[in-house]
């Protein structure tokens, strides 16, 4: 204290650059998993393409920013692209496979991820492409005393009120309370006239999107390549098994926390060793809550 003033020093930046590092990631963690709790919650269905999604929300950005068309709107690109594919994904593919049960569709959409990986090996190649970061979003802002990347705070600024949006349609919305109510008993949501074949439809394709939307908000930070779908897959599903298959609060709290652990031991520890404190964390939230933080019987909570 001096003069009567109260100083405070500032944070220690290297306490708080991994916290935000950690926080944006979480956030991308949530987006990416939430589409496919939607998914598994709604249809039962689980989407080993979704990587792929992702991944293919890279690859659009990277076309756009390539051909002389900019970043924005190659984030709008993706998911347009990417909603567009989850539609005949799940009319083509999977509405047939209704009947024949879980092991079907695993195949269906394990074939599905063969197909993506091929075909951006194909037009792109076995390289790893990149973006820079856009120019609006470019240089570092002073968080708590500490030079920050404003491009990463806008990732957390977006991907918290695209989890906030999607939390409000599921409660707030007509459709949502029918996915809602779909998901406790479909032949009731159907007796009240609801078209429960294109709620199908809808689920799938704005899951996927919401994934591929993460995956272009990303290649500015981590590039993207063939192996992307297949890796974020499994961090996906890691997430998605510990907070609770079907359960969307369980995907936003395990999404933020694994991917504040992820930078905190990649930061203090090792690097090598963040992706293995993850899978310790799986395991040890499956001894101690066989159903994940907010799993329950039922396919999705209420």
């Amino acid at each position: 204290i001096s003069g009567g003033a109260v100083t405070v020093a500032p944070i220690d930046p290297l306490f708080v650059t991994p916290l935000l590092d950690g926080l944006s990631w979480g956030v991308m963690l949530v987006l990416i998993a939430m589409g496919l709790t939607l998914i598994f919650g709604f249809l039962e269905v689980v989407n080993f393409a979704h990587g792929g999604y992702y991944m293919l929300g890279g690859y659009v950005v990277f076309a756009s920013v390539d051909a002389g068309y900019g970043f924005l709107p190659g984030v709008i690109g993706a998911i347009v692209v990417v909603a567009i594919l989850g539609i005949l994904t799940e009319k083509i593919l999977l509405k047939p496979s209704y009947d024949f049960g879980p092991i079907t569709q695993l195949l269906i959409m394990v074939g599905a991820a063969l197909v993506i990986e091929g075909s951006v090996i194909l037009i792109w190649g076995e390289q790893g492409k990149g973006v820079q970061t856009p120019e609006l979003f470019a240089g570092s802002v002073n968080v708590l005393g500490s030079a920050y990347p404003l491009y990463r705070l806008v990732l957390i600024a977006v991907g918290l009120v695209v989890i906030a949006a999607v939390w409000l349609f599921l409660e707030r919305s007509r459709i949502g309370l029918v996915i809602r109510a779909s998901l406790t008993d479909k032949e009731m949501a159907r007796a009240f006239g609801n078209n429960i074949p294109r709620i199908y439809t809808f689920v799938f394709a704005s899951g996927v999107a919401i994934a591929a939307f993460a995956g272009a908000l990303m290649t500015p930070l981590r590039g993207v390549g063939p192996a992307t779908g297949a890796s974020i897959l499994l961090t996906a599903f890691i997430v998605v098994v510990v907070g609770g298959l079907g359960s969307y609060r369980g995907s936003v709290v395990a999404g933020l926390s694994l991917g504040m652990i992820d930078m905190l031991v990649a930061r203090y520890v090792s690097f090598r060793l963040s992706g293995i404190t993850i899978i310790g964390v799986l395991v040890v939230v499956l001894i101690l809550k066989p159903r994940g933080l907010f799993g329950v019987e039922g396919v999705m909570e209420e």
